[in-house]
């Protein structure tokens, strides 16, 4: 049963555009009242930024949050910029900026998976760099975090391995590569890691909540950056009810690694028949040879 016959629309058209405009109705005030940036004061007096905490001085977690698709139909170099090489699978993906706690405070427009995670932030870093920048009553408070000589008027972001070299442009704490185990770096990527886990968590909250973000994307991409814009401001909405738990990002995980197997045999089978299709042409091509 169709999505049309089982709500009662006359038309599969029918059923799209009530969709279409429930969507457009709904993104503007949702957005506008749950996904909002929230001062470092403010996630101090909530309990989200300890004294005691790791790396005080940041006050967001910069992720992406990737989603699966079909492949593209046509030329394999067209489709081929829909692929992720860090996730296996053709999808596209959102950067997110996250407080402390994991809850959203903003996001980027969607990209193609092949998109290189740095590049989609250099894309929007002023946007980041207004989140971060200190307000005049955050200047007279002391910083010793890292890089703060350099960065005098903004706070601190954490970013993951995948961001080497934004250092460079914000006041990002990034893990380095290629580490000895057990060294004091090791344990600074490990730290790093452990506070970067709200973003994952939040991802695996939205996954759960909401559906449409957690299996494969079918709709028209036109309409992604507002239905996920929905789901984020909803998720907000139900992390300010509920506080995520510490292990929510294993189910996030578990989807990514879903995506990765199907994308998997999805190329199998395609070499499969490519395989299958080359061998009757040369079945074809030798009969033509005895005759």
């Amino acid at each position: 049963m169709s999505f049309a016959e089982k709500w009662k629309f006359k038309s599969e058209a029918a059923a799209c555009g009530f969709i279409h405009r429930l969507i457009n109705l709904l993104y503007e005030p949702l957005v506008s009242r749950y996904v909002y940036f929230i001062p470092r004061a403010d996630q101090i007096a909530n309990g989200w930024i300890l004294p005691n905490s790791s790396f005080p001085e940041a006050i967001a977690i910069i992720d992406t949050k990737f989603q699966q698709t079909n492949r593209p139909k046509g030329r394999f170099s067209e489709s081929v910029y829909y692929f992720s090489k860090k996730h296996g699978a053709y999808g596209i993906k959102t950067e997110i900026t996250h407080a402390r706690n994991g809850r959203a405070m903003a996001f980027s427009k969607h990209y193609v998976g092949s998109v290189h995670d740095y590049n989609v932030l250099s894309e929007w870093i002023d946007n980041l760099r207004q989140i971060l920048t200190k307000t005049n009553a955050d200047k007279l408070l002391r910083d010793t975090g890292e890089l703060c000589n350099d960065y005098r008027n903004t706070w601190a972001c954490l970013f993951d391995k995948a961001y080497c070299g934004a250092e460079t442009r914000v006041q990002a704490i990034v893990p380095m590569k290629n580490v000895e185990p057990g060294s004091a770096a090791d344990r600074r990527n490990t730290t790093i890691g452990n506070e970067r886990v709200m973003a994952e968590n939040f991802y695996g909250r939205m996954t759960q909540l909401w559906g449409i973000i957690a299996k494969k994307y079918r709709w028209d991409h036109r309409l992604y950056d507002k239905v996920i814009g929905i789901a984020i401001a909803l998720t907000n909405a139900h992390i300010d009810i509920t506080p995520l738990r510490d292990d929510e990002h294993e189910f996030y995980q578990s989807l990514l690694g879903e995506y990765a197997a199907v994308a998997h045999e999805q190329l199998e089978r395609e070499k499969l028949s490519k395989e299958k299709s080359r061998r009757r042409v040369r079945e074809r091509v030798q009969r033509l040879r005895i005759v």
